[in-house]
This record gives structure tokens, C-alpha cells and sequence, in this order.
């Protein structure tokens, strides 16, 4: 019998000169590098559960370390929502 399994990669995203502090949901490079997360440590689980994995926005790690420790990441409202519906 499967389980349900929702699984969070590493982040798979490094920010190039062009981009911002926040990659988009379809980012090319973080799309390529959470795949080959997925594959080298998800697929162990897939032979007894149904592996759920969406893409996920993620901020550059260079731009969250310079923020204070009490600062929230900005994360804009009208940014998340659709990519909240687009894992429905």
C-alpha cells in the first residue's frame, strides 16, 4: 500500500546577475536543479508512496544571509497567490 509523501527539496536555485532575489516559480535553473534533487534522494521512495513535490519560489541565499535576523523575506501577495494556484 502507498503513502502520501510530500517531499521538499534542497534549494536548486542560485541567482545569476540578471535575476532577482527571488526567482520565479518557472525559473529555468531552479527547475532543472530541483529536478535532479528529486531524483537523487526522492525516487528512493518511490516504490511504496505517491511522491508530491511542487516547484517552490526561493530566495537567494547571499540576499537572505545580509538581512537582519528579524526581517521577514518579502514575498509580495500579489506574486504568491498565483503560484499557490498552480499547485492545486
Amino acid at each position: 500500500m502507498n503513502v502520501d509523501l510530500f517531499y521538499v527539496y534542497p534549494s536548486a536555485w542560485q541567482r545569476t546577475s540578471a535575476d532577482g532575489n527571488i526567482c520565479s516559480i518557472d525559473n529555468a535553473s531552479m527547475i532543472s536543479g530541483a529536478l535532479s534533487a528529486y531524483e537523487r534522494q526522492a525516487t528512493l521512495f518511490s516504490q511504496a508512496a505517491n511522491i508530491y513535490a511542487p516547484y517552490y519560489r526561493q530566495a537567494d541565499a547571499a540576499y537572505v544571509l545580509s538581512l537582519p535576523h528579524d526581517f521577514p523575506i518579502p514575498f509580495p501577495k500579489e506574486s504568491v497567490e498565483p503560484d499557490m494556484l498552480l499547485t492545486i
